[in-house]
């Protein structure tokens, strides 16, 4: 029989191969956003590269339940989780906030016409611009999925605490949330349009709709479910289910539903079948890291040769972008993350010195 720690070993490694394969895929996609290809299919392929956020969103949802587990017997695990995944996040992200508002400045944007506002700064970095849509990608790029996962992190304890392990009220909370959030969102959007928050722009409505938390946090129900699933397995009501729920997306025209049961279904292969490489483990590793980065590295690249396109220009603005953004996500994990670990773990032992029986334990 394999030992607890080696499956869990195992297990960690295959979700660092995922991570990479998710970051390269956000590497990806924004690096041909700015040279596409003069081959359609390529294009096409480089354009899935999109849903490396919600592989992200997958892994973050099976390590968080694969950690609350391991931690069962832990004093104060809820404070002690909100301290480690707060000190994970937040230094990093208010670096890259302060980076890009003093290279990018306040002015006008895509997504604030007006410029950047005190309270578009004030949301991003309490990490609440998800819910206000000219702040939800204004200050940090990409930030959007930050305050997706933030938002995750603050409901996990509860929703974990309240489900526990019966992994098919995941699966059905999940499918419910799509299915309400997708008919009531055309409502939403005329309501949204009407109110004048997006002056007269469908288009920057479609985009916020799409970025905001209630759309993306089935993703995470689903890989709370795949967590579980990898313990006590996948029985045929389940398949059946996972299914209906894929052709039932296909019918409505919410593709969205379908890539979900899709994806989940290759990470459930890839840990299953211990997917390896030791160098997509180590972009997973630092997957947040270039996740940040990289829209400052591609910007960089693309001023240095503005006019170039084609295969080879794609190819080559993928490899240099990969590269470099590790390289600086190598520089920031020396720089800052291994100086956060020691206070992280200094507030985490503050938290047990108050408990009068763990002081006497």
């Amino acid at each position: 029989m394999t030992s607890v720690v080696a499956t869990t070993g195992q297990r960690l490694r295959s979700f660092d191969v995922l991570r990479g394969i998710a970051i390269l895929s956000v590497v990806a996609f924004h690096t041909a956003m700015v040279t596409p290809s003069t081959i359609a299919y390529v294009n096409s392929f480089f354009n899935l590269g999109k849903l490396g956020v919600q592989l992200f969103f997958f892994i973050s949802a099976l390590t968080m339940c694969h950690m609350w587990e391991q931690r069962e017997t832990e004093q104060h695990r809820t404070a002690k989780f909100y301290i480690r995944r707060i000190m994970r996040i937040a230094p990093l992200f208010w670096l890259s906030a302060l980076f890009y508002i003093a290279v990018n400045g306040t002015g006008p944007s895509y997504w604030a016409h007006d410029g950047m506002t005190g309270a578009d700064i004030g949301l991003t970095m309490l990490f609440l611009q998800g819910f206000w849509p000219h702040a939800i990608n204004n200050v940090v790029p990409g930030g959007w999925s930050i305050a997706v996962e933030m938002s995750f992190y603050l409901l996990f304890p509860l929703v974990i605490g309240v489900i526990g392990s019966r992994r098919r009220i995941y699966l059905g909370l999940a499918g419910l949330i799509f299915l309400l959030y997708y008919f009531g969102q055309q409502r939403l959007m005329v309501s949204m349009l009407a109110s004048g928050v997006f002056g007269n722009d469908p288009q920057l409505l479609d985009s916020f709709l799409y970025f905001n938390f209630l759309n993306q946090c089935p993703i995470f129900l689903i890989g709370c479910y795949l967590h579980f699933a990898f313990r006590d397995g996948i029985g045929r009501r389940e398949v059946y289910a996972a299914s209906v729920f894929s052709l039932v997306g296909a019918l409505i025209g919410h593709n969205f539903m379908t890539v979900a049961v899709g994806m989940s279904a290759l990470v459930y292969l890839a840990v299953k079948g211990d997917l390896r490489s030791r160098l997509l483990e180590t972009f997973g590793q630092n997957s947040y890291a270039i996740y940040l980065v990289h829209f400052i590295v591609a910007q960089l690249i693309g001023s240095v040769s503005p006019s170039q396109t084609g295969l080879a220009a794609l190819l080559t603005r993928f490899t240099l972008g990969a590269i470099v953004s590790l390289a600086l996500a190598r520089l920031l994990h020396i720089a800052v993350e291994r100086r956060i670990a020691p206070v992280t773990k200094w507030l985490i032992a503050r938290i047990g010195r108050r408990d009068p029986q763990a002081a006497l334990a």
